[in-house]
């Protein structure tokens, strides 16, 4: 789907294949486009693979990679019918003649209406409890403006040793609360810190790359606030568990008035082995 289609709404478009119960809709992927779709499609073929099959696999591929959340028609034409969350979706362009990775378009209904870019899109991915079968992030951890590789680590996180809390409160008020606690068991992969076996060394990068991270979240969380696109369900949660409060609230324009808090909690693990 090609920019202007999407600015505009995409569910008009999308209607009569989610409502066909002959169409295997869990099994259909959506992919955004930053510009014209068409130029795309007339590639036909990427070296030995039709265009249509590239793409299904490119998806798949960024996928377990948690580069890309898992949305498929079915999930997305849901939350574009729920009031109370929001849908994102793979985004590509074409860079020159190469089909390239453009990040996570988000939406607020059915309307495209921002962009996280792809360095944001692995943390984004975890966030939202959608990890894939892997996920990597190379985090700088100087201030500096320095390009030098020894100022950057890249860290391998564990699937099963991820844990993920979203805790969402309210008070008399009328005011919600979202704080997003996120734990990350992490394998360091390429590091300029030669000794990482002792634990004094281990807690302070420990710390050195939750604050970062942390601070980034808190950038993607802007960004969607920002985009009106709710994609942690806030707007639901208050659905079933604060209705009242939810028939007062125009989510339109209150769900950017969430004063979210996230935390992004780091720990190396002690081998080079996840256990």
């Amino acid at each position: 789907m090609g920019t202007k289609i999407q600015k505009k709404g995409i569910l008009p478009y999308l209607d009569i294949s989610f409502r066909d119960p002959t169409n295997p809709t869990a099994l259909v992927k959506l992919i955004s486009v930053d510009g014209e779709t068409a130029a795309i499609l007339e590639k036909k073929k990427v070296g030995n693979l039709l265009i249509g099959d590239f793409l299904k696999k490119k998806i798949k591929s960024l996928e377990d990679m948690s580069i890309f959340p898992n949305e498929t028609l079915e999930t997305a034409a849901t939350k574009m019918l729920d009031p109370g969350k929001d849908f994102t979706l793979p985004s590509i362009k074409l860079k020159g003649k190469e089909v390239v990775t453009n990040g996570i378009a988000l939406f607020n209904k059915d309307k495209l209406t921002g962009l996280l870019p792809s360095r944001q899109s692995v943390l984004f991915v975890l966030l939202t409890d959608k990890m894939g079968t892997s996920a990597r992030i190379t985090q700088k951890l100087t201030n500096s403006d320095s390009s030098n590789t020894s100022d950057y680590i890249t860290i391998d996180v564990s699937n099963q040793k991820l844990k993920r809390n979203l805790k969402i409160t309210t008070d008399k008020k009328g005011n919600v609360y979202a704080h997003i606690k996120l734990q990350l068991k992490v394998i360091a992969i390429e590091s300029p810190r030669d000794n990482l076996y002792t634990m004094d060394d281990r807690e302070k990068l420990n710390k050195e790359l939750s604050k970062p991270l942390t601070k980034e979240a808190k950038k993607i969380i802007n960004k969607l606030q920002k985009a009106n696109c709710d994609a942690f369900g806030i707007g639901r949660h208050l659905i079933a568990y604060h209705p009242e409060l939810w028939r007062k609230k125009n989510w339109d324009k209150d769900y950017a008035k969430v004063k979210f808090k996230p935390e992004v909690e780091v720990s190396i693990l002690y081998s080079g082995v996840l256990k």
